[in-house]
């Protein structure tokens, strides 16, 4: 069984948000990344972080 907790985050700059939570929460980059979206892991724990040209962020201003 995968206990995998994805949790998407609606963020405004995906580069600093990656920065912060690899620097200052433990967090470690996974998969390609880019100015609209990226995916950081802490064991279980996936943050997708989706920035504003991502399609979670369309419709939401």
């Amino acid at each position: 069984m995968d206990d995998t907790v994805p949790v998407r985050i609606l963020v405004r700059d995906v580069p600093a948000s990656v920065a912060f939570y690899t620097a200052n929460l433990g967090f470690v980059a996974e998969g390609p990344q880019s100015p609209a979206f990226a995916s950081v892991r802490r064991g279980n724990l996936v943050l997708l972080l989706s920035g504003e040209g991502s399609s979670a962020a369309r419709g939401r201003r």
